[in-house]
């Protein structure tokens, strides 16, 4: 079924909390309302099983209100409060789960209502707490910053009367701060300059002077900001070119800070190293193949997904196509069997069927790669362009070549109405498209001549995809001509 706001809080309740839900909706202080519970206990019978069927609002206000004629209505404002009931208990085991979250805004309701005393005492309580100073995810710095003025403000006039030079360490904590998303932002416009064909003009401003401050400062950041830093050497790896000096310095700095960054940052930050290797992957393809398997083995083994208890659909795609590429059949199925279930569920579905179908690709059972590709209903291009790039493939190992060139021709035309939505990608299919064109030209007309020429074209080829298939089937045609 098509997720929405509802069950996709559903979704992020675990066994163990959905048990803890039913205690929380029988407090009196929480829910007076007794058709909660009974919507929580049908809720309970189908909670693994959630379907279009046995979720609809028919169905609920059937089991809950009989033949009411007023049921539905009743049903929409029982799931909107249910749903709002719902979002405090998340918000609750959060704050349960996360004390420095818990007691940072508990110092903030102390100082709304007035509770100086308690204010006070909270504040120098988490300031002082150990957990502070090693919090490095991406709320570090605000907090940082809102304490560090909540502090320096509440002793102001004794502060300005002596010769100390506290408010130093307020403007550093500016300073940090705002070079933080200074650096997140300069990443994302050079990605967004990079992955598409827009022609957006950014004016980087203050980049200058950030990276000077961070030149001036280096030793010191490198050491007691691992956060700010790794955002840093992420920033300077996207920029350089011809070298990997800082793709070097990124993944041996990572490796060696992991468990000083909040286990989500981490992920996140590889995965700008792990989209660095797909930019290199005209270097050297087996290489960056294999980094990038690295990369997902390492958060399977710290169980980044299962901490998030979500995996990104293109992740999950990823980390199986690395596998397969390296002929890691076990893993890639191993991985596929523990992660499909953690897939956002409107992408599931579909997403499962396209990796079985590279699966069985890989594994030569062309007609069942087929079988698969045809159960994917969405028109997402991600999506959209894998399904024809893998059925050209399957048509031509089936030597169905007039079924290939159809698909060529109408993905030619999608490919020229989407190219600034597309931008490398539109570079990468269209390569492909032109190459395979050619194979299926020389193969046509036996032109070994031109094989040596084409092969060696698509090896220097930077941005093409299905790169070794290509060189491949090129490589039958020549072993087929000699014998």
């Amino acid at each position: 079924m098509k997720e929405n706001r509802f069950t996709e809080l559903l979704s992020h309740v675990e066994r163990k909390s959905f048990k803890r839900l039913e205690d929380f909706l029988n407090s009196p202080y929480h829910n007076k309302n007794e058709k909660i519970i009974e919507l929580y206990s049908y809720i309970k019978k189908i909670k693994n099983d959630i379907n279009d069927d046995n979720f609809s609002k028919e169905k609920i206000a059937k089991s809950l209100f009989g033949n009411d004629r007023n049921a539905l209505q009743k049903t929409n404002l029982l799931l909107s409060d249910f749903k709002k009931i719902l979002g405090n208990f998340i918000l609750y085991e959060f704050l349960n789960k996360n004390k420095y979250e818990k007691d940072f805004a508990l110092m903030k309701v102390f100082k709304d209502i007035g509770a100086q005393k308690n204010y006070t005492y909270a504040l120098t309580d988490f300031i002082n707490s150990a957990q502070f100073e090693t919090m490095n995810n991406e709320d570090y710095y605000y907090h940082k910053l809102v304490t560090d003025y909540a502090d320096k403000i509440s002793r102001i006039i004794d502060i300005i009367y002596t010769p100390n030079k506290e408010l130093e360490g307020l403007s550093m904590s500016v300073d940090l701060f705002f070079i933080y998303y200074k650096l997140i932002v300069y990443i994302l416009m050079t990605r967004q300059r990079k992955e598409t064909f827009f022609n957006t003009e950014y004016s980087f401003t203050f980049k200058k002077e950030v990276l000077s401050f961070i030149a001036e400062n280096e030793a010191k950041i490198r050491k007691d900001h691992p956060l700010l830093y790794s955002y840093y050497l992420i920033l300077m790896m996207l920029e350089e070119k011809g070298s990997e000096y800082y793709f070097n310095v990124l993944k041996k700095y990572l490796l060696a800070n992991q468990n000083r960054l909040d286990i989500r940052t981490f992920k996140d930050m590889l995965m700008d190293y792990k989209n660095n290797c797909d930019d290199r992957m005209h270097i050297n393809q087996k290489k960056f193949t294999g980094e990038i398997y690295k990369v997902y083995r390492l958060l399977d083994e710290k169980n980044a997904y299962l901490i998030e208890n979500n995996i990104e659909h293109i992740d999950f795609m990823n980390a199986i196509l690395s596998a397969l590429a390296l002929n890691k059949i076990k893993w890639a199925n191993y991985f596929f069997n523990k992660y499909k279930d953690k897939i956002n569920i409107d992408y599931r579905n579909d997403m499962i069927h396209l990796v079985k179908a590279n699966i069985n690709f890989h594994q030569k059972k062309y007609a069942e790669s087929l079988t698969e590709l045809n159960s994917i209903g969405s028109k997402q291009f991600y999506f959209f362009l894998r399904i024809r790039i893998l059925r050209i493939q399957i048509y031509y190992e089936f030597n169905e070549i007039e079924a290939v060139n159809y698909i060529i021709d109408s993905l030619k035309h999608y490919l020229k109405r989407k190219k600034n939505v597309l931008g490398i990608r539109f570079e990468i299919v269209n390569n492909f498209l032109d190459n395979l064109k050619k194979i299926i030209k020389i193969r046509a007309k036996g032109e070994i001549n031109e094989v040596n020429a084409l092969r060696k074209k698509i090896s220097n080829t930077q941005s093409i995809s299905a790169k070794y298939w290509l060189i491949d089937k090129l490589n039958e045609i020549s072993h087929h001509t000699v014998n």
